[in-house]
C-alpha cells in the first residue's frame, strides 16, 4: 500500500490560487461596501419649509437615504442632487419617497415614487442600457435616460401627467 502523494510545489500552487481568489473576493466586496456608502442623494438648496420622515427640516447640503420620504409645503421647493449628477425639483406640496439610488456596474440606478404633487427631473446619463431613472406613481412609471421631464400625479394616484421638456420619456 503506498500513498500517492502530490508534490509539495503543487500543493503552494493550490494554496496561492486559494488566497488569490479570497483577496479578489474581499477586494470585490469591498469596492461594493464603498459604493453603497457614497452618498447618493444630497439636497443642493431648500426654498422655504420642507421636511424628510415625520418632522426633521431639510436643510441645504443635506444627505438623503433610500426610504426616506420628502414632503414639501405650499411655496417650497426642494432641489436634490443624484450620484450621477442628475438632479430632481420636488415642487410645492410634494410628497416623494426614494425606493432605490445605486450605483451598478453600467451607471446609476435610481427609483423615485412620487406620492402626490410634482417633480422636474434632469437625468444626465444616456447609457445604451435599461432606463436607469425612473419615476412611478400609482398609475404610471416613466423611465428615460438624459432627459428633462416633468411628472406630476395627485394623492389619490387616479392621474399622472408626464410632459417632456427635453429627450425622450
Amino acid at each position: 500500500d503506498t500513498i500517492m502523494r502530490q508534490p509539495d510545489c503543487i500543493l503552494n500552487i493550490r494554496k496561492k490560487t486559494v488566497l488569490i481568489l479570497l483577496f479578489i473576493c474581499f477586494f470585490v466586496i469591498s469596492i461594493d461596501v464603498f459604493a453603497r456608502s457614497r452618498v447618493v442623494i444630497q439636497v443642493v438648496h431648500v426654498q422655504g419649509e420642507a421636511i424628510v420622515g415625520r418632522k426633521t427640516p431639510i436643510k441645504d447640503g443635506m444627505a438623503l437615504r433610500v426610504g426616506q420620504i420628502v414632503r414639501t409645503q405650499k411655496e417650497s421647493r426642494v432641489l436634490i442632487q443624484f450620484m450621477d449628477g442628475s438632479t430632481m425639483l420636488s415642487q410645492p406640496e410634494s410628497k416623494v419617497k426614494f425606493v432605490e439610488a445605486r450605483a451598478r456596474r453600467n451607471g446609476f440606478s435610481l427609483l423615485v415614487d412620487l406620492l402626490s404633487g410634482q417633480v422636474d427631473n434632469v437625468g444626465v446619463s444616456k447609457e445604451k442600457t435599461k432606463p436607469n431613472y425612473r419615476v412611478r406613481t400609482r398609475s404610471a412609471l416613466a423611465g428615460v435616460r438624459g432627459t428633462a421631464f416633468r411628472v406630476m400625479t395627485q394623492e389619490n394616484g387616479q392621474k399622472t401627467v408626464a410632459e417632456v421638456l427635453d429627450g425622450v420619456v
